[in-house]
């Protein structure tokens, strides 16, 4: 009866550890000139911005510029924990990621080119 109580026991955590097993995994998040902010932020529904994406992401994901003029502030509320748990900005692949650093602490100005 006891091991039985046990096992019972030892899958629902296994159980409960499976279910969020999914929320600690990192996530990609595209943007796009061409994205919408009602988007879900995946390589063929992007965010329009790349705030909006910095909004929802964690530290461990990835933020993907697809090309694009993007004219706006970015100030991230959450960029990482530590230098191996951040948050990535990087450019799609084929595209060259030019920034403009207006004013470095209030204010980016990104574009992405086509390299």
């Amino acid at each position: 009866m006891i091991i039985q109580n046990n096992i019972k026991y030892m899958l629902f955590i296994l159980f409960v550890l499976y279910l969020f097993s999914g929320t600690i995994q990192a996530r990609e998040y595209h943007v796009s000139v061409n994205g919408d902010d009602t988007n879900k932020g995946t390589a063929k529904t992007p965010f329009p911005t790349i705030s909006k994406a910095s909004k929802v992401a964690q530290p461990g994901d990835v933020i993907t510029v697809h090309e694009g003029t993007y004219r706006e502030r970015i100030n991230p509320p959450c960029g990482g924990q530590s230098e191996q748990d951040r948050i990535i900005y990087q450019a799609a692949s084929g595209v060259e990621l030019v920034y403009n650093v207006k004013n470095f602490f209030l204010e980016f100005f990104l574009f992405c080119v086509l390299e």
